[in-house]
This record gives structure tokens, C-alpha cells and sequence, in this order.
């Protein structure tokens, strides 16, 4: 089935991690095998994160990621982090980000991860 995350609100999440990389307060990780199942994340709020808001690692592929209507701000890094080994596609529609050390998107991997901004259909 789909997995779906909705009216949710993070605060001050995110950091070192198991994994040798730093996390975001979200974080999407396909480490043993690909992400093909639907994942629509809407409505999130993430604030005060002391690095990312929202990372998402490989070294697998992730299709089918959504996010709608995400509120960002004040992170110590990026609003939105594509770590270089991560694969796949991510579309989203609404982002909101601001407050951002850094910029508001990082995409260390782009010739094998896109990010596809559309606007939003209120």
C-alpha cells in the first residue's frame, strides 16, 4: 500500500547518525533495496533543525516520493538535502522554505536523483 504522512510538525530534529552521514529531522532512506512503494508526505512542518530538515540517502533507488505543502524554517544546513549516493525522483508542490543557513535545496547526486518543483494547484 501507500505510505502517507500528513499534518505532522517537527521541531529541532536532525543530526548525527548511525548511518556516517548527518540526518534530517525527516529522513528517507533506501539503503537495502529500492523505495517503490508511494510516499506522500504533506503538510509538514519541520522548524529549527540544527542541520537538514529533510535528507534522503541511497545507495537504492526512491520513486514515487511526494511532498505537498511543506512549511521549512530556520535549519542549520539546507532545507532539503540529496545526499551524493541517493537515486531516484522526487516531486513537490507548495515547499515553503526560508530561515536556511544554506540553500534552500542541495542535490549532491543530480545526474541519478531529480527534483521536480511544480506549482502548487490550491
Amino acid at each position: 500500500g501507500n505510505i502517507r504522512a500528513d499534518r505532522n510538525e517537527i521541531t529541532g530534529a536532525g543530526g548525527a547518525c548511525y548511518i556516517d552521514e548527518t540526518v534530517g529531522g525527516l529522513w528517507i532512506h533506501a539503503k537495502d533495496s529500492d523505495i517503490s512503494t508511494p510516499i506522500l508526505v504533506s503538510g509538514l512542518r519541520i522548524s529549527d533543525s540544527p542541520n537538514s530538515a529533510i535528507t534522503i540517502h541511497g545507495p537504492k533507488r526512491t520513486e514515487n516520493l511526494e511532498f505537498k505543502n511543506i512549511v521549512i524554517c530556520g535549519t542549520g544546513e539546507y532545507g532539503i538535502d540529496i545526499k551524493p549516493h541517493a537515486a531516484g525522483v522526487l516531486r513537490a508542490a507548495g515547499l515553503q522554505i526560508s530561515g536556511n543557513r544554506l540553500a534552500a535545496i542541495s542535490n549532491a547526486a543530480p545526474e541519478n536523483f531529480h527534483v521536480l518543483l511544480e506549482e502548487s494547484k490550491n
